[in-house]
């Protein structure tokens, strides 16, 4: 039975170069895509899960796109905005400030 299957499968792939190319190609783009979506999706649901307190790390971050080229600071309104707002969000213990990363 398989071997009968691909005998058929050989000679339409011989009889339609074109189309069975066409075919393969997109068989080939569709299954890469697949495999670089679903590796981008584990790998954001992963991010810093390594921690030991990995449910209570939160990352805040805001772009600065000054248009006079001057340096921008950063300051702690955001993290202090947020223990203020939100109640139900424990109060920060640490926080880091990154400078320039893109």
């Amino acid at each position: 039975m398989f071997k009968n299957y691909l005998l058929i499968t050989l000679r339409t792939l011989k009889s339609n170069k074109l189309f069975s190319l066409i075919n393969i190609l997109g068989l080939a783009v569709g299954l890469a895509s697949v495999i670089l979506i679903g590796l981008f999706v584990r790998h954001e649901l992963n991010y810093d899960r390594h921690w030991e307190k990995a449910d209570r790390t939160f990352k805040v971050m805001r772009t600065f796109k000054p248009t006079n080229g001057s340096l921008c600071h950063y300051n702690n309104i955001i993290i202090n905005r947020l223990c203020e707002e939100y109640h139900g969000l424990p109060h920060r213990q640490t926080h880091t400030i990154l400078f320039g990363l893109r």
